[in-house]
């Protein structure tokens, strides 16, 4: 669809599920990376195997914006994608760091509508009561 004429930033576990894909060009990372849109500065991080082995979090420190992908899904049961690398425990230790560190960012989740990290944080829940954990 796009060719060479777009360059795709993904985790490099991302990278390897679509390995298949020589029609496009990868720029891969481990753990975070930063990307920049003029003058404003982006983060890329990757949870740990969270939702899936090759999550990426994006977050737009200048607008305070985190673009959660499938870490969080709001008003929805998450889904624990076990087959690609689900792993709830990490999920739910990164969805803890998130609200300390971004208390005041807007979320725009994966699935439904877009919120705050309070509501974010409140996946925590039904996290640790699939991974049949407590805090």
């Amino acid at each position: 669809m796009f060719g060479r004429q777009v360059t795709v930033i993904c985790h490099e576990n991302c990278k390897k599920s679509l390995s298949d894909d020589n029609s496009l060009q990868y720029k891969t990372y481990t753990e975070t990376t930063e990307i920049y849109f003029g003058n404003s500065k982006i983060l890329l991080l990757h949870p740990g195997n969270a939702h899936t082995s090759g999550d990426t979090v994006v977050i737009f420190l200048d607008l305070k914006i985190i673009h959660a992908g499938d870490l969080f899904f709001n008003g929805f049961s998450p889904f624990i994608d076990i087959d690609n690398g689900a792993n709830t425990e990490n999920w739910i230790e990164f969805i803890e760091t998130m609200a300390k560190e971004y208390a005041d960012f807007t979320v725009i989740p994966g699935h439904g509508d877009v919120t705050d990290i309070e509501s974010m944080a409140e996946i925590w829940g039904l996290l640790e009561v699939f991974a049949g954990t407590s805090r």
